[in-house]
């Protein structure tokens, strides 16, 4: 046991001192802070040779808890430096394989490990995952902190955090999402936190930014901080520093019991929001960047109502934050108008409602003369940066804003689609309606001298399959009802008449099209358009189908959910299942791999794209 303790302290003294010189400011140039890696890289290899043994687990998983703490790569760390061409071509690589070394370090000692040595690990799990999030960043090509997008270090990352959880669950996650609206009166120091009866640990503040942080924690204490804490609470917050307006989150823990003990403010970066893409950015004016948005995402519309006005930055958060969303996300915006909206009420959940979806009329519309549904309204409050709201992770953070943009757009994901294919329907129709009736009066007229039965034929079956398929849509709209009541019940005898109706409507669609078939070669040259507009007719059968399959998005979740035991993680998304869903699917967008650390599983079913709870196996990493 006295060779371990020596051990862990000739490995961990110099790691400490690695953490003074982060935290002191005095890594100032892109070569020391550079040297300040390689030193670091040297330090776990110790750790790895000095601390192998299993008896040793316990000061292994401390050093790399430590060691983590003392990378000159972070929010915190590089808070106000102006990062040079040295820091983009060597620094940031520098840093990843480093980050890359650590994790290997973290997933190698876990993988296949005996319990021993994974119980070892448990009282530093927690700094170790905070650790990876907030040292999880590199510098861009633009000089400016990002989150480390490689896939592979990625997978390494998941693998390492997938391992510290013991393939579980993370621990109960309740995100705030209140807002603070307070003037800063620059009166508030760290010292004076001293009267509030909770510690709080400055460690990854700079100096510079230490007395708005310790004002906004003052604040936010005092206007809603947790009574209890039942695993992780976290409160991502925009703060306005003497430099401008920074983002952070306030990490509040329990050291005993489940009372709140300690705050950790966690830098997230400068108030610069997500990259707002080309097509809208090269724009000038709200006109061109509105038309710039509805081509891209076949949107219905981007409308003002009354007195609210979209502005131009507006526009680019709304693409920023859309830009973000996987193809069935986009998919799902055709046809959807954007309302630029005033005024809302509060909610009894306790947060101001941001944004509003409705597929069909609704009472919110009443008095204006809008594009028909869907619509997402989004209120004045959404754009308003006084509310002191942020999201997002390290090198990746956003504004609340981005939050219920993407908070809305999962609301779109489980109902808009539903209204898509209904307009879809009648524009498919519309369009071989013309040349149908056409067609028909000449075989009408052709059977007047020609009663070849297969000339009759065709259109006596036309009706059966009109009348069928017309059936089976609306059974699809119905099953789409039923899928959104999350009921099984009335979800198994809606699949069952739609089954019903799909089989009748298949029927009619085989014996239309091999009619179709037989007709055409009996047709003069030039007329012969029974298959074409037959083809086309039927297709009505393939949106009906897709109607029911999208539209269970929302009941494959909720099932889902209940089976990897994923809870709400916010007030709001306690209030309805389809508010879970669309805090999930905003967090899942802007803050990933803080949803893959509250429960994995759920992560990776909506990177598959919701597919059947029944027979998905995730794939953890």
């Amino acid at each position: 046991m006295h060779s371990a303790v020596s051990a862990e302290q000739q490995v961990l003294e110099p790691i400490l001192a690695a953490v003074r010189a982060v935290r002191d400011g005095s890594l100032r140039t892109s070569a020391q802070r550079l040297a300040h890696v390689a030193e670091l890289r040297k330090h776990l290899a110790k750790v790895k040779e000095a601390l192998a043994a299993d008896a040793a687990a316990g000061s292994y998983f401390k050093c790399l808890a430590v060691w983590i703490e003392a990378s000159p790569v972070t929010s915190a760390a590089l808070a106000g430096v102006a990062l040079d061409r040295d820091d983009v071509q060597s620094l940031g690589p520098a840093w990843v394989e480093a980050y890359v070394e650590y994790l290997t370090a973290v997933v190698t000692r876990l993988k296949k490990a005996p319990a021993p040595v994974s119980e070892a690990m448990i009282p530093f799990r927690e700094r170790i995952l905070q650790g990876i999030r907030r040292a999880g960043v590199t510098v861009g090509a633009d000089r400016r902190l990002c989150a480390i997008s490689d896939v592979k270090v990625r997978r390494l990352r998941r693998a390492a955090v997938h391992l510290l959880l013991l393939g579980e669950n993370g621990p109960q996650l309740e995100l705030r999402q209140n807002l603070l609206t307070y003037q800063p009166t620059g009166q508030i120091e760290p010292e004076d936190l001293k009267a509030v009866p909770l510690q709080v640990d400055f460690g990854n503040v700079p100096g510079a930014e230490r007395q708005a942080v310790a004002e906004a924690v003052f604040q936010a204490v005092a206007t809603g901080g947790p009574k209890e804490i039942p695993g992780r609470f976290i409160w991502p917050l925009t703060i306005r520093a003497q430099g401008g307006r920074v983002r952070y989150e306030l990490v509040f823990a329990a050291v005993d019991g489940d009372q709140p003990r300690q705050i950790r403010p966690e830098r997230l970066g400068e108030a610069t929001g997500w990259a707002v893409p080309g097509y809208v950015g090269d724009q000038n004016g709200v006109d061109a960047r509105r038309n710039a948005l509805i081509r891209r995402f076949a949107l219905g519309g981007v409308e003002d109502r009354r007195t609210a006005r979209w502005s131009a930055d507006e526009l680019g958060l709304v693409a920023a934050a859309f830009e973000r969303l996987p193809p069935s996300g986009a998919e799902a915006l055709r046809g959807v108008v954007l309302v630029r909206d005033g005024v809302t009420a509060e909610l009894d959940a306790g947060v101001t409602r941001a944004g509003f979806t409705h597929i069909n009329r609704h009472d919110v519309d009443a008095g204006d003369q809008l594009r028909p549904p869907p619509h997402v309204h989004y209120y004045n409050v959404t754009f308003d940066e006084r509310n002191g709201r942020a999201t997002g992770s390290p090198g990746d953070a956003g504004g609340g804003a981005d939050f219920t943009l993407l908070h809305e757009a999962g609301h779109v994901v489980i109902s808009c689609p539903r209204a898509w294919y209904f307009v879809s329907r009648n524009s498919l129709v519309r369009s071989y309606q013309e040349t149908r009736d056409q067609f028909v009066a000449r075989i009408v007229k052709q059977v007047a001298t020609d009663d070849r039965p297969i000339l009759v034929e065709w259109n006596r079956l036309s009706n059966p399959y009109t009348l069928a398929v017309a059936e089976q849509f609306a059974a699809a709209d119905a099953l789409c009802t039923a899928y959104y009541s999350c009921d099984p019940e009335r979800v198994n005898a809606a699949l069952r008449e739609y089954q019903a109706k799909r089989t009748v409507a298949e029927t009619a669609k085989k014996a239309l099209l091999d009619s179709a078939a037989l007709l055409d070669p009996v047709l003069p040259e030039g007329e012969r358009l029974a298959v074409q507009i037959t083809t086309e007719q039927t297709r009505q059968s393939e949106i009906s189908d897709a109607t029911a399959t999208d539209g269970r998005r929302l009941y494959y979740f909720k099932q889902y959910a209940e089976k990897v035991r994923f809870v709400p993680f916010t007030a709001y998304g306690r209030t309805a299942v389809d508010e879970f869903f669309a805090e999930t699917y905003a967090l899942f967008l802007a803050d990933r791999e803080r949803l893959y650390e509250y429960n994995w599983r759920m992560c990776c079913w909506l990177e598959a794209d919701f597919p059947d709870p029944d027979t998905f196996v995730p794939n953890a990493f």
